[in-house]
């Protein structure tokens, strides 16, 4: 399914999709049958632009100058609600009614940390002050930029790990800033800690099956004539 096949869209709003990480766009990419390579930071096709702004939004300001009329910031998360499961899609903002979906979606608050979210402790800890049901690194920032406009705004994000799961930190440093996988160090890993293996297909399983499902929820999302058929109310802030 592409744009132009979607009922509802309204092809005269410009409107900006934004991933941190570059497996993030470009499971997004292939949802739209765009290319999957970056040329630059942006590619736009249909009047839909999607941005590739880096960890902790490092490259946020750049979207300025492409004049958005809406903004989503869409991505993975880490579950803070106890009832999230992986695969599960959180959104964040207005949207009104999409089309059925053969996963969860769930409506609610989404917090940004500036820091990795690691532990369940740390995860209770997070859900108890905020009562948001997902944490990530940048909704907050794309936020901010999209009240500054004052234009519509979604954050969109696919649960890769839940509530009750720590993060390896080992786990971590087997991808780059930008979320691309690091062959040469997981391969080692590998041979040094062979018992790290179940881990490892565990955690590729949960990314794929998150990004799956918050790409056909953004499909969703246009396809029923967002931002135009559903005017926003006042801005609920990400936390």
């Amino acid at each position: 399914m592409t744009l132009l096949h979607a009922a509802r869209y309204n092809p005269a709003m410009r409107v900006v999709i934004l991933a941190a990480l570059l497996p993030e766009a470009r499971a997004i990419a292939r949802a739209f049958h765009w290319p999957r390579r970056f040329p630059g930071r942006f590619i736009t096709r249909e009047h839909i632009t999607l941005g590739l702004i880096g960890p902790r939004a490092t490259h946020l300001e750049s979207v300025r100058a492409l004049q958005p009329q809406a903004l989503i910031m869409a991505g993975l998360a880490g579950a803070l609600a106890p009832h999230l499961a992986v695969g599960n899609v959180v959104i964040h903002g207005a949207c009104g009614s999409i089309s059925a979906l053969a996963h969860q979606v769930h409506r609610g608050t989404i917090t940004s940390s500036p820091d990795i979210v690691a532990t369940p402790s740390q995860k209770a800890a997070l859900f108890l002050k905020t009562g948001a049901l997902a944490v990530d690194m940048e909704s907050a920032a794309a936020h901010n930029l999209a009240r500054s406009l004052s234009i519509p705004f979604l954050a969109v994000r696919a649960i890769s790990d839940t509530a009750a799961e720590p993060l390896d930190p080992q786990f971590l440093q087997l991808v780059d800033a930008h979320g691309r996988p690091r062959i040469g160090r997981a391969l080692g890993r590998l041979a040094i800690h062979p018992t790290s293996l179940p881990g490892l297909i565990h955690l590729r399983r949960s990314t794929q099956l998150a990004l799956s499902h918050l790409s056909a929820t953004l499909v969703a999302i246009l396809a029923s004539g967002w931002p135009a058929q559903h005017p926003s109310p006042p801005h609920r802030p990400c936390v």
